[in-house]
């Protein structure tokens, strides 16, 4: 899988990538609060921010701590890096990757990751930034680890992903008071799918079951 692409994101592309950031950070649960989303479609390029505090800051890789407040800064960290990797994940979904060459090229984004510097502000270089110091010397390792954790959420996700994509290129701009609602919406709608789903399932087996008896019944 190439790890340059030789033209520009699409609008759409930008989209998705920062929806897939914004989803995958709300779906991990009680977080940092997303003040908004945005894109740019100026002609030098096209741009986009998903404006939230990250949970790990640098400052905790060396203030001390007891070990339960160190396991819970790893963890933060750890759910940071999932959300740095959820944007390329999603866009090269939505240019129509399919899932298994996305997760057999885990270890070229994992090249791609290891040498950005340590400060760079990149999405892969906020993420090295963090794997150095959950896996000092094995950030390669921990990259795969996250890389195939954030496709598996991005595609249990990607209804999502794509509505609030739809919807960011529609308005460029939404505020957290935009946001919000059209989560807590599209939260409550997987809920309602899952729990027809879990009915649909419970009606099923009795039903069959019966047809199983009946078949049993006549059964030489």
């Amino acid at each position: 899988m190439a790890i340059e692409e030789v033209r520009a994101p699409t609008l759409a592309e930008v989209c998705a990538h920062e929806a897939g950031h914004a989803v995958v950070q709300l779906a991990s649960g009680p977080g940092e609060w997303i003040e908004y989303i945005e894109v740019n479609n100026q002609d030098e390029g096209r741009l986009g921010v998903v404006w939230s505090q990250a949970e790990w800051q640098p400052w905790m890789r060396e203030e001390p701590a007891p070990p339960e407040i160190a396991e819970r800064r790893r963890r933060a960290a750890a759910r940071d890096v999932v959300n740095y990797l959820a944007g390329n994940v999603a866009e090269f979904r939505f240019r129509g990757r399919p899932r298994i060459e996305i997760k057999f090229g885990c270890g070229e984004m994992a090249n791609a990751c290891v040498a950005e510097p340590l400060e760079s502000r990149t999405d892969y270089g906020l993420a090295r930034n963090r794997l150095a110091w959950i896996t000092p010397g094995a950030e390669r390792i921990g990259f795969m680890h996250a890389w195939l954790a954030t496709e598996s959420i991005v595609a249990s996700w990607w209804s999502e992903i794509l509505l609030l994509a739809g919807e960011l290129e529609r308005r460029g701009r939404l505020t957290d008071e935009d946001l919000y609602p059209l989560w807590n919406g599209m939260r409550d709608a997987r809920t309602t799918r899952a729990l027809a789903h879990a009915r649909r399932t419970a009606d099923w087996l009795p039903r069959h079951r019966a047809d199983l008896d009946e078949t049993d019944r006549f059964a030489p």
